[in-house]
């Protein structure tokens, strides 16, 4: 989810999507801040956690107020658990089996991270990170600089040991392009893992005791396709105001020869600008207590002094996509010509509230079957010692994050100010009037109309106001609950059945006697359906290496790097039949050691009758030679 291709529909696992957070204490007041690997975040979310961490911990712990939820944007995750129509429609409905787990997964790491607290100290810093991004949308910013401050919160524990780190970039997760059909954390995802790989040397990917974590700032117009625009066939430079080209598409690719190695390259890079914050002892050391606020917003209805909001619309511009994801021939970035709904009585004061942006889809009090897009959004800080977390509920551009940033650093003086994208709901992109002038895909996202980063920075300055005089604010108008009203249209797994004359987990491919360092070892067994089981702290594969006593270690999973988890009909028909087969194939890294290996393949087979049986296999074993 995040293309809003219907065609990319998930078949298989590259990187795993995980939740991480952090748990901060004064011992008067606690926060929790969670990465969660995914495209978005919508409310429901929240309100879901907030519920079950209350169940857990009591509603004295826990609020809307104390807990911030930040998407890491991946344009490659599970989607189905958004809560409004426009959102929903690339992945037809709602589906329930991608919304309980995120929630369960959040919840999961909080109380573990609240678990593992410890006396510790926060080091806080800066660096460049060069040759990284781009702009995508420079004729509506020519001033972009190519690299952006990296910015960090390390937390020391006791003994002086790391154990954890909160990196901020803006950059969209997208070096993986909308022909990717495996689920993958992109380039922030493989940074982390990275990083807690060098932190964590002996332990699988997910389960060490260091946790890093890359959330976003102002990434709204960043690409890391860093080759820039140019037409698909003839390699020629893209039309500059319009990134459009003659009959082809205008595509930006990013510095590898393709989107995996494209991936790794800018992750890497991620990962050493993080390093090198750590390693070059570039923070300090930040003091201080512990505060948060929180107020939801009705956008659309919004008023300060000479600037008000409109009801949320989409531009027409929305349809050409971005140079990272192109989308429809028909229509250019920078559309602005009014469609025939101008002439449509109701709906002219909202074409004038939005003017210059021709309005294609717009939710003016549509609730059938549920909200087309969201109004009331929440709205959030944290104060951690020196630094003052801005959780902004949409995804700000380079200059208007700038603008959010600049205007609080005047109310707080020396503080270190981060303004958040995606944190706690969805309601947009934010940019500033220069750019929604030019209504590139950017200000054609733009819901509630010209103002709306005017009335962003507003309501922050109410929320930092009231936070630094210690004053409570009202609650503010809450979203709706449309939970039982969700439409599911996906439909849910009947039953498996093994292909004939195999059982679940058969070897259907088995691999050669022997393999060298960077080739491809791949084995295919006979499966069920994965939706059966997410396998949650598992794996779908595991890649093992014997030991001299004959016992097997797991050195590679599902979620590792190296890995390929593929999942697919291998028939037409297989859908009535219920067979299905997985491939999991294992890159052999240069890090190897030389021995003898096997694939494994675990799974739950849902039978006719309802009932669930559990499956696992591995394949023969092969030799791994390094030279």
């Amino acid at each position: 989810m995040g293309y809003a291709s219907p065609d990319q529909v998930g078949k298989g696992i590259h990187l795993r999507q995980f939740a991480r957070c952090f748990v901060i204490s004064d011992e008067i007041k606690h926060v929790a801040i969670c990465v969660l690997e995914a495209s978005m975040i919508v409310y429901p979310i929240v309100r879901s956690v907030v519920e079950k961490m209350q169940k857990i911990d009591g509603k004295d712990r826990w609020s809307d107020h104390n807990i911030m939820i930040t998407a890491s944007h991946t344009h490659s995750g599970v989607g189905g658990y958004v809560d409004n129509l426009v959102y929903q429609l690339p992945t037809f409905g709602y589906v329930d089996e991608t919304f309980q787990p995120l929630v369960n997964g959040i919840c999961n790491t909080i109380q573990k991270a609240a678990k593992n607290m410890q006396a510790s100290k926060i080091i806080y810093g800066e660096t460049d990170v060069l040759n990284i991004s781009i702009n995508r949308s420079p004729s509506a910013y020519l001033a972009n600089p190519q690299e952006e401050r990296m910015k960090q919160m390390l937390f020391v524990g006791e003994n002086d040991k790391m154990i954890g780190v909160l990196n901020f970039y803006p950059i969209h997760p997208t070096s993986m392009n909308n022909t990717n059909v495996l689920v993958s954390s992109d380039n922030v995802g493989y940074a982390a893992l990275l990083l807690e790989k060098k932190f964590n040397p002996t332990s699988l990917t997910g389960e060490g005791t260091f946790v890093a974590a890359f959330a976003l700032t102002n990434h709204a117009d960043v690409s890391p396709n860093t080759k820039g625009p140019r037409c698909e066939f003839t390699g020629k430079s893209c039309n500059f105001n319009t990134s459009d080209c003659l009959l082809q598409r205008c595509i930006a690719p990013g510095p590898g020869r393709d989107m995996f190695e494209s991936t790794k390259i800018i992750g890497t890079r991620l990962f050493e600008g993080a390093l090198k914050i750590i390693t070059d002892k570039i923070g300090r050391e930040v003091t201080g207590n512990v505060n948060y606020i929180h107020q939801f917003i009705d956008m659309s209805t919004s008023k300060f002094e000479n600037v008000s909001g409109c009801d949320p619309a989409v531009g027409v511009s929305v349809l050409a996509g971005t140079t990272d994801g192109p989308g429809l021939f028909i229509v250019d970035q920078g559309f602005t010509t009014p469609l025939i709904s101008p002439l449509i009585p109701q709906f002219k004061n909202d074409f004038e509230c939005h003017k210059p942006k021709p309005i294609l889809v717009i939710d003016k009090d549509m609730i059938i079957p549920y909200e087309w897009l969201q109004e009331k959004l929440p709205t959030q800080g944290f104060i951690i010692g020196g630094n003052l977390l801005l959780g902004v509920p949409g995804e700000i551009t380079t200059m208007g994050g700038r603008r959010i940033e600049d205007t609080i650093r005047k109310l707080y003086g020396d503080v270190n100010v981060i303004a958040m994208s995606l944190c706690n709901s969805y309601g947009g992109y934010i940019v500033t009037r220069e750019e929604y002038d030019v209504q590139r895909y950017e200000g054609a996202s733009t819901l509630f109309g010209p103002h709306t980063l005017q009335i962003i920075i507003e309501q922050f300055k109410l929320l930092c106001n009231a936070m630094l005089k210690n004053e409570e604010l009202p609650i503010g108008p809450i979203p709706p609950n449309y939970e039982d009203k969700m439409i599911p249209i996906q439909s849910k797994v009947w039953y498996d059945a093994p292909a004939f004359f195999q059982k679940f987990g058969d070897v259907q491919t088995q691999p050669r006697e022997e393999y060298r360092m960077y080739d491809t070892v791949c084995v295919t067994f006979c499966s069920a359906n994965p939706r059966n089981d997410l396998r949650h702290g598992g794996s779908y594969m595991n890649v093992e290496r014997k030991n001299d006593d004959g016992t097997w270690k797991v050195v590679a999973n599902d979620a590792s790097w190296e890995t390929k988890w593929i999942w697919g009909r291998p028939t037409p028909f297989s859908v009535i039949f219920g067979d299905s087969q997985t491939t999991a194939c294992w890159e052999i890294p240069d890090t190897v050691e030389a021995g003898t290996y096997r694939i494994s393949h675990f799974g739950k087979a849902k039978a006719l009758s309802g009932k669930f049986t559990d499956f696992g296999n591995s394949c023969r074993p092969f030799n791994v030679i390094v030279d």
